[in-house]
């Protein structure tokens, strides 16, 4: 299934232990690369990173912008960037995407009226809304027939919005036919009513 998402296009596809990493970091967690293999052994991944790999795989990620280092030789440290956690929203996205096989008759609705004084949390919203393929109802309501509504509650917690961001999860909405018709062209294996 070829995914559509948005502005926000990326050159090449990460591989399994690039992801981890960039999971691993995005607990807002500042970590070293000894700190990085001892998750390795404690998750006990599927792929093993000596320290020379580690660090190999660590500097990519730094060189593409997704992780910052802090700090010099063994007192780096290292953490997620924006533009990190973008992509693994994006990533995050591509999974759900891929492992629904059917469609569980639920309409997601995101409701906002945020002020003035929180724009920055209102760009943030509608550029997720987008990025996720959310289809706009009026023009602070937004739908979607998937489970994507974490990305929201973690938008609501982080900047403390929740009077201001709604969420609903309904199988009794009426959507009109025209958003109906999108979704299920975007999705035809789902069969969206």
């Amino acid at each position: 299934m070829i995914l559509d998402m948005g502005k926000y296009i990326w050159p090449r596809q990460l591989g399994e232990a690039t992801i981890w990493y960039l999971e691993i970091l995005s607990g807002k967690r500042k970590l070293s690369i000894d700190a990085l293999i001892a998750e390795q052994i404690r998750d006990n991944t599927t792929f093993r990173h000596n320290r020379d790999k580690a660090r190999r795989r660590i500097v990519y990620l730094v060189n593409t912008g997704l992780v910052k280092k802090s700090g010099r030789y063994q007192n780096a440290v290292y953490e997620l960037t924006d533009k990190g956690l973008e992509r693994l929203e994006q990533l995050s996205m591509q999974k759900l995407r891929a492992r629904v096989d059917s469609w569980d008759r639920k309409w997601r609705l995101v409701l906002f009226d945020i002020p003035e004084s929180a724009r920055l949390a209102r760009d943030q919203i509608r550029r997720l809304l987008k990025e996720l393929g959310f289809q706009q109802l009026q023009l602070s309501v937004w739908v979607h027939p998937l489970p994507c509504l974490e990305y929201f509650k973690e938008i609501q917690r982080a900047y403390g919005i929740a009077d201001h961001l709604f969420i609903v999860q309904s199988s009794e909405v009426n959507i009109p036919r025209s958003i109906v018709a999108h979704f299920q062209r975007q999705y035809p294996k789902l069969h969206i009513k």
